[in-house]
């Protein structure tokens, strides 16, 4: 079976732009200088027929190399969130709002805000917060 592959440190390239990383967090995880980062970008972009970071990231998924799910943008909100199978999952582990708060990397204020559906979760924070507490936010209930 042929299938497409990039060298390895495009490869690995790719997947810290697709990880979310930045420049800098991606030379500091391969131990190298922003500017080689820089430069396996500018070649990485060429070798892709890419015009940015998100669109690497997209050839790279359709093209195979990279596989798993197209990571969850942090800032898609979420609409019809089950808050109450939500926040009923959280008291039975006998967490608290502070705890969960903690648990998401979030305020409690800001928790306290959307448990209550005065605002939307981001989708990246709701399914974190299902998968601590075990609730199926995509099923039927």
């Amino acid at each position: 079976m042929i299938r497409p592959v990039l060298p390895t440190p495009m490869q690995t390239t790719l997947e810290g732009i697709a990880a979310g990383n930045s420049t800098r967090e991606i030379a500091r995880r391969l131990h190298l200088s922003t500017n080689t980062v820089k430069d396996r970008l500018s070649n990485l972009y060429i070798q892709l027929g890419a015009k940015d970071r998100a669109n690497a990231v997209s050839i790279g998924f359709r093209m195979g190399v990279l596989t798993g799910q197209i990571p969850v943008m942090p800032f898609v909100l979420a609409e019809g969130v089950p808050l109450p199978a939500l926040v009923a999952g959280r008291e039975r582990y006998g967490m608290t709002q502070r705890e969960m708060a903690a648990k998401l990397g979030v305020s409690p204020t800001w928790l306290c805000h959307r448990e209550a559906g005065r605002f939307l979760f981001p989708l990246l924070l709701v399914e974190q917060y299902a998968t601590i507490v075990q609730v199926d936010i995509y099923g039927d209930a």
